[in-house]
């Protein structure tokens, strides 16, 4: 998924345990970090989190999944 300004919204089915969302930074413009906003909504509760990583490099999030 390309990444934009504008929020995108999609949906993943996670496995139980432990699940990873990572990002990659392309190098675009003058940005000297690239940040993203993650929100995670279980249905029960919305949590914000954000994303920071240089040009070329990746951030992840780890999720963990209790059934």
């Amino acid at each position: 998924m390309k990444l934009t300004k504008e929020p995108q919204v999609f949906f993943v089915d996670l496995e139980s345990g432990e699940n990873y969302l990572t990002i990659h930074a392309e190098e675009f413009g003058l940005a000297k970090i690239n940040t993203t906003a993650v929100v995670i909504d279980d249905g029960k509760t919305k949590q914000t989190l954000h994303l920071l990583a240089k040009p070329g490099e990746e951030e992840s999030l780890k999720v963990v999944w209790k059934k």
